[in-house]
């Protein structure tokens, strides 16, 4: 379960990123919505993904399917 929970945290990351991004570079009178708005939901799924990392790190009797 937590090795699901650390890709789907990977992959909000990224959106967020992409979200500021755009904000900044293709969009750049709508940055500060943007920018609050992905910098937001970067920072929460940064957030879970070191948490679940390191929970994964620390167990060890996760199972594969």
């Amino acid at each position: 379960m937590w090795d699901r929970i650390f890709i789907l945290s990977l992959v909000v990351f990224f959106i967020g990123m992409l979200a500021v991004m755009a904000g900044e570079f293709v969009m750049p009178s709508w940055s500060p919505v943007t920018s609050v708005v992905g910098g937001s939901v970067a920072g929460l799924g940064g957030l879970v993904g070191s948490v679940s990392g390191i929970v994964l790190i620390f167990t060890t009797d996760f199972s594969r399917g």
